[in-house]
């Protein structure tokens, strides 16, 4: 028999994971500010807010280029745009967005690492990471303690049966080797937080992350703050997997000295899992709220093996799962350019126009096996009706420390015509957000030049498109969390 170690978690407990929830949230709304900072020049920090204003030299210079903040960014990138942090030299990622990443990329070893460390931290402790660290989850739970003074707010029971997160992950999956990864991401709701941050931060709204997040949010209110993370969730649902097999759970010390009749302890439970059972499942992520509710103190956290036959339900899922984001680099083709940039400015009477189209992955014909790469510039000056710049232009497009200039004699499009309007370039680069498009003064036209921030995709300031998306992800969220709710084991 083997033996186990057993504690009983206090409020030293509580207040580690109040902390780390904290520290999560923190980064969360620091993080995508350090990495815009790092991945711009320092003299384009001002073109995030407003792109006509310029820092004063003297302060520009002393503007800070950390390498904390380039990691933080590199990261992010490597990962898929906000599911990844790091400690230090060590990476963690979101195991199921990881796994989308690690099928349409050639993996390397960091990734590899990011992503297979929240399955081994599971197998020892199951959903820690849900109750610790995952910063939607503290934001649900500032919101369910705010319930009180929402008359309409419910908290609905949630089934023991819970496997509607299972499809919402086939289907993310299925869509991801398709090369449609979005489908997955929009599940993701600490994915759905990070992003209106970052947009917040850099480009002055929140636009489709930030409306399905409130849409989220407001089914919380109608369904219960719990049950998304409870029922619908991937990231929970795999790492629930995993926790069949955790080394350490939160049992009853002493069943026999519980009333048959109290469940205190399972009323308590943010999950509504039950520990008054015995054992609160492989949902339990460990907050410990419930023990201050047992009026016997009888509740205790224990380190040891499972039984062999739960650890056999959760292995062999993991494995798919490894075996899943292993299966090597899938290059899903693209059917059509993907537009990263359309804006225009007027200036002094003059109208600026610039496109840019990632044709990376196109094929160059129907029928053509080979593919195009990079992405085409396009540049428009004009004035009044039929009136239009045709001399010489200066572009120069920022990725990073990189600077592309793209000189012009004239414009070079339409092909078709004799009066040629439009500046137009392909460059061997792909953009990505907080990439800067610069075109420079131009004698008649433009005194200052004007720079372009590549925005991150479904950011749109207004709040008619907000409040659209807030309308779309109150009915998916909603319709997923309903769907959980309807779901109830037969007996």
């Amino acid at each position: 028999m083997s033996r186990t170690i057993k504690f009983r978690p206090g409020r030293t407990w509580r207040l580690a994971r109040m902390t780390t929830q904290l520290l999560a949230l923190v980064a969360v709304l620091v993080a995508p500010f350090l990495g815009g900072w790092q991945r711009l020049e320092r003299n384009e920090l001002s073109a995030w807010n407003s792109p006509d204003t310029e820092l004063p030299p003297r302060l520009r210079e002393r503007l800070p280029r950390g390498d904390a903040a380039g990691r933080a960014y590199d990261l992010n990138v490597l990962i898929g745009g906000g599911t990844a942090a790091a400690l230090g030299p060590v990476p963690f990622a979101d195991p199921v967005a990881g796994a989308i990443v690690l099928m349409t990329r050639a993996p390397t070893g960091r990734a590899l690492l990011a992503f297979a460390l929240p399955l081994l931290i599971a197998l020892v402790a199951g959903r820690v990471f849900c109750g610790w660290f995952c910063p939607f989850g503290t934001l649900g739970r500032a919101v369910a303690a705010l319930l009180f003074f929402v008359p309409f707010a419910r908290r609905l029971e949630i089934p023991p049966s819970r496997p509607v997160r299972y499809f919402v992950l086939a289907a993310g999956i299925v869509a991801g080797l398709l090369g449609v990864p979005s489908v997955l991401y929009l599940a993701l709701p600490h994915l759905l937080l990070q992003q209106s941050v970052y947009s917040m931060w850099l480009l002055g709204g929140g636009g489709a992350a930030l409306g399905l997040l409130l849409g989220l949010l407001v089914a919380g209110l109608f369904l219960g703050p719990t049950s998304y993370c409870a029922m619908v969730c991937p990231t929970g649902g795999v790492l629930g997997l995993a926790g069949r097999a955790r080394l350490v759970r939160l049992r009853i010390r002493e069943p026999k000295s519980c009333g048959s009749a109290c469940r205190l302890c399972s009323q308590a439970c943010w999950m509504q899992l039950e520990p008054s059972s015995g054992d609160a499942g492989p949902d339990c992520d460990l907050c410990a709220r419930c023990v201050p509710a047992c009026p016997r103190t009888n509740l205790e956290i224990t380190l040891g093996w499972s039984k062999a036959p739960t650890r056999k339900k959760a292995l062999p899922v993991l494995a798919g799962m490894l075996m899943l984001a292993g299966t090597g680099h899938v290059e899903a083709q693209r059917e059509s350019p993907e537009l990263v940039l359309a804006a225009e400015r007027r200036v002094d009477g003059v109208v600026v126009a610039v496109d840019v189209v990632d044709k990376t992955g196109i094929p160059v014909a129907a029928d053509a096996d080979e593919t195009l790469s990079g992405s085409e510039v396009s540049v428009f000056l004009g004035r009044g009706e039929g009136e239009f710049a045709t001399g010489p232009l200066e572009v120069v497009v920022h990725r990073g420390d990189r600077a592309i200039e793209l000189d012009f004699d004239e414009p070079t499009s339409p092909i078709s015509t004799q009066g040629r309007s439009i500046y137009r370039r392909r460059i061997e680069a792909r953009l990505h957000p907080g990439d800067v498009v610069e075109v420079r003064p131009v004698d008649g036209w433009l005194r200052e030049p004007q720079r372009f921030v590549v925005p991150h995709p479904g950011v749109d300031v207004s709040v008619g498109n907000v409040l659209v998306f807030v309308a779309g992800g109150l009915a998916m969220f909603g319709g997923l969390m309903s769907l959980g709710l309807a779901i109830r084991p037969s007996t």
